[in-house]
């Protein structure tokens, strides 16, 4: 089982370095065999809405230091989460309060999942306040039973010490979990969840601008865009 496993690993890794150098899904192929139909019917959707939010909105577009955000949209492949929990992805986590944190411990409660840097200062913020702002809108009985997952792109500068601020900057409650982790556990969680992100000019990372949900498994569910036009999805998601 562990032989089996870490094969599964290193298969990720290597999905996940090549991710990073893919060109923009759009204008990729895709030359894997196509997923269910729900899974497509997801992708699809969450492709339409990423566009529909470029063309609409300029926030994926604002200046950052002298330098642009690029999103970089979700993989153009069916992403592993669909099929395999989240969980089976171990690493060396370190949550808020630089405690040792094991993924397996979300079980149980569905999960809304954002990947972020604090020094984001485009649309990681737009982010954060839709899912704040979704999280009281929740029914009190649907609240209760999920929790909210922020995973840093970032790890070597968004610290424990660091993720806590910017927890209590925006008023992040217990169900909230800020993790920290080597840049390599990052890649593989990413990956999994059809994250993308590369390291540009200036500090600044391009990535996905999307926010997932899990359900009390660690499957993947749902994946919408990281504002308020994915809000409403995002919502009946958790509340199912």
């Amino acid at each position: 089982m562990k032989k089996l496993l870490a094969i599964s690993i290193t298969a990720l890794l290597l999905t996940a370095c090549q991710q990073a150098n893919q060109p923009n899904p759009s204008a990729s192929t895709d030359s894997q065999a196509p997923a269910s139909s729900s899974h497509a019917d997801m992708h699809h959707d969450m492709n339409h809405d990423m566009h529909a939010s470029t063309a609409s909105a300029t926030h994926g577009d604002m200046a950052h230091g002298g330098h642009k955000h690029v999103d970089l949209g979700v993989a153009s492949t069916p992403a592993p989460a669909l099929r395999e929990s989240v969980y089976l992805v171990e690493g060396n986590w370190k949550n808020q309060d630089d405690q040792p944190f094991k993924l397996d411990t979300l079980q149980g409660k569905k999960q809304v999942v954002a990947f972020i840097y604090t020094n984001c200062n485009q649309v990681c913020p737009i982010m954060m306040k839709t899912m704040i702002d979704l999280q009281k809108k929740l029914p009190e009985d649907v609240r209760a039973k999920t929790g909210f997952l922020v995973v840093s792109f970032d790890p070597e500068r968004d610290s424990p010490k660091v993720l806590k601020n910017f927890g209590e900057h925006y008023k992040a409650d217990d169900k909230w979990v800020f993790l920290n982790g080597s840049d390599d556990d990052v890649r593989m969680l990413a990956n999994t969840m059809n994250i993308r992100y590369q390291f540009a000019e200036g500090g600044m990372i391009n990535h996905s601008n999307v926010i997932s949900v899990l359900d009390e498994s660690g499957k993947m569910i749902e994946q919408a865009i990281g504002n308020s036009q994915g809000e409403a999805k995002i919502i009946a998601a958790v509340s199912k």
